[in-house]
C-alpha cells in the first residue's frame, strides 16, 4: 500500500501569519482551493478556509482568523491511515508534514482514488477501478476485451433471512469458485459491488459466452457452511465486447470501457427480470420486478442576493418530484448542493420510513485524464442496517448534471426494488416557473 508522500500534492499555495484575511480570501478564489495551509517561514501554524474568512474582516490578520488545532498527516503514513483519520476527525483535508515543516497536502479526493485501486478485504479480490485501467490498458495495445457481469440473484433475501455473516461467507465462497475457473493468464475477476463480480477477458467472444456458462454453473455449486443445504445460488449475467472487426481509430479508451460494463450490466438486469416469479429450492422467492428509473427532467442552477441554488425536477413514470436546496454564494455553485436537491426528490418517491441523505461528493481525475463525478449517499431505515450506495459519472458537460446523475446512479437500482415493493409514489405537481442558467438534461 502506498504511503502519503507518494500521493500528496506538493507546491501548494500558503498564506503567511502575518498577511490578512482579505490576501487569504483572494488566494483561495484565485486558486480554486477549498483550504489554505498557514505557515511561519516553513512552519505549518495553522489552517483557514472560506467558511472562516466569511466570519472575519478583510483587515483582520489570519492569526487570528486561522485553526490551529490542525490535524496532520506524517509522509510515511499508510494511506487507509489518512483516511481513517479524516473519517475520525470528519475533515476533508490533511495538511503532511515532516517534522513541523509543510511539505504537502493529501485530500479526501486522493485517498478514495488510491484506495480504488486497493483489493476488497472480504474476498482479497480487485475492486471495478482496477478492472477499467487494465481494460484501458488492453485496448491502448490494440487487444480486444470482454465483459462478462455477474448479479447474484435475490441475495438480500439471504442476509435477511440469515444475517450478513452468513451473506458475507457465501460472497467469499462465490469469489473462491469464481477464481478457481478462471484462468489468469487470460482472465481478471473482480468485486464490482456487493453482491456483484465482474471479469475481463481476452478471450475471444465464443470462449467468453464460454467462460460465462461456467461461472453460472460454478456459482450453482457454492455450498458454504453456514447456508441451509437447500438454498442454492444464482447469478444473473451479461456480457459485452468481444465483437470489433475494424481498426479502433480516435477511440476513447476510458468510454469504451465504461459502454462495455453498462451493456454486460444492463444485460445482468434484463435477465433477472426475466426470472421474475421464481423461487429458490428452499422457496426464497427470487422475485425481481421490472425496476423503475427515475429520469432527470430538469435541472436549474442560479445565485442570487449571496444565495445559490439548485432546484431539480425528476420524473418516474407520469409523476414529477421537485428538490431544491439553497446556500450562501462563495463563488461557483458547490456541487453538493444539486446533489441534496436530487436526495430531497428522491425521498418523496420512497416508502414510508425510508431516507436518503447524500454522504459525500467528490471529484475525481482518472488516469486517462477524465474528470469523474463520485456521490455516496447513505440510505436507511430505523432497525435496518444503513447502506452506503456509490454512483460514479463521468463529466461529459456541466458538473451539475453530472453530479445529479451520479446520485441517481447511486440510488436507482436500488429504488426500483423499493418502489415495486413499497407504496405507490405520491404526485408532487412541477413547480412553475424557472430560474437563470436552465440546464435541460433530457
Amino acid at each position: 500500500m502506498k504511503t502519503v508522500q507518494q500521493v500528496m500534492t506538493t507546491g501548494i499555495p500558503t498564506v503567511r501569519v502575518g498577511q490578512t484575511a482579505a490576501e487569504a480570501t483572494s488566494l483561495i478564489l484565485e486558486c480554486n482551493i477549498r483550504v489554505l495551509p498557514v505557515v511561519e517561514g516553513e512552519t505549518l501554524v495553522g489552517l483557514v478556509t472560506m467558511r472562516d474568512l466569511l466570519r472575519a474582516l478583510p483587515s483582520w490578520p489570519i492569526s487570528q482568523v486561522m485553526v490551529r488545532d490542525v490535524v496532520t498527516a506524517t509522509l510515511r503514513m499508510p494511506i487507509p491511515t489518512a483516511y481513517a483519520l479524516m473519517e475520525e476527525r470528519q475533515v476533508r483535508q490533511l495538511p503532511v508534514v515532516d517534522g513541523e515543516r509543510l511539505a504537502g497536502l493529501i485530500t479526501r479526493e486522493d485517498v478514495l482514488r488510491e484506495l480504488g485501486h486497493a483489493a476488497d478485504p472480504l474476498t482479497g479480490l480487485s475492486w471495478g477501478t482496477a478492472m477499467r485501467e487494465r481494460a484501458i490498458e488492453f485496448l491502448k495495445r490494440g487487444q480486444e476485451i470482454v465483459i462478462i457481469f455477474l448479479d447474484m440473484d435475490g441475495f438480500g433475501t439471504i442476509n435477511k433471512r440469515f444475517g450478513h455473516v452468513v451473506g458475507d461467507r457465501c460472497i467469499q465462497a462465490v469469489a473462491n469458485t469464481l477464481l478457481a475457473t478462471i484462468d489468469p493468464a487470460k482472465d481478471m475477476l473482480c468485486r464490482y459491488g456487493g453482491d456483484e463480480f465482474a471479469i475481463l477477458t481476452t478471450r475471444r467472444r465464443d470462449d467468453a459466452e464460454r467462460l460465462r456458462r461456467a461461472a453460472v454453473d460454478a456459482i450453482a455449486t457454492v455450498r458454504p457452511v453456514d447456508l441451509p443445504g437447500g438454498v442454492v445460488l444464482a447469478a444473473s449475467t451479461g456480457i459485452a465486447g468481444g465483437r470489433r472487426t475494424t481498426e479502433r481509430r480516435s477511440t476513447h479508451f476510458a468510454a469504451t470501457v465504461n459502454d462495455l460494463i453498462t451493456a454486460a450490466s444492463r444485460q445482468s438486469s434484463h435477465a433477472k427480470i426475466a426470472k421474475n416469479g421464481q423461487a429458490g429450492a428452499d422457496g426464497i422467492s427470487v422475485l425481481i420486478p421490472a425496476e423503475p428509473r427515475l429520469t432527470l427532467e430538469r435541472l436549474n442552477l442560479s445565485v442570487e442576493n449571496g444565495e445559490e441554488a439548485a432546484a431539480v425536477q425528476l420524473s418516474l413514470g407520469h409523476h414529477r418530484f421537485r428538490g431544491e436546496t439553497r446556500g450562501p454564494s462563495v463563488g461557483a455553485i458547490p456541487l453538493r448542493l444539486p446533489a441534496d436537491s436530487t436526495v430531497q426528490a428522491v425521498n418523496q418517491a420512497l416508502p414510508e420510513g425510508w431516507n436518503a441523505a447524500v454522504d459525500e461528493v467528490s471529484i475525481i481525475r482518472t488516469s486517462s485524464d477524465t474528470l469523474v463525478v463520485m456521490v455516496t449517499v447513505a440510505l436507511t431505515k430505523p432497525d435496518e442496517p444503513i447502506e452506503i450506495l456509490a454512483g460514479c459519472v463521468p463529466v461529459r458537460g456541466d458538473l451539475g448534471t453530472a453530479t445529479v446523475k451520479a446520485t441517481l446512479q447511486a440510488l436507482n437500482r436500488r429504488l426500483g426494488t423499493l418502489i415495486t415493493r413499497g407504496a405507490a409514489p405520491l404526485h408532487v405537481p412541477a413547480a412553475n416557473g424557472a430560474s437563470r442558467h436552465l440546464v435541460d438534461a433530457r
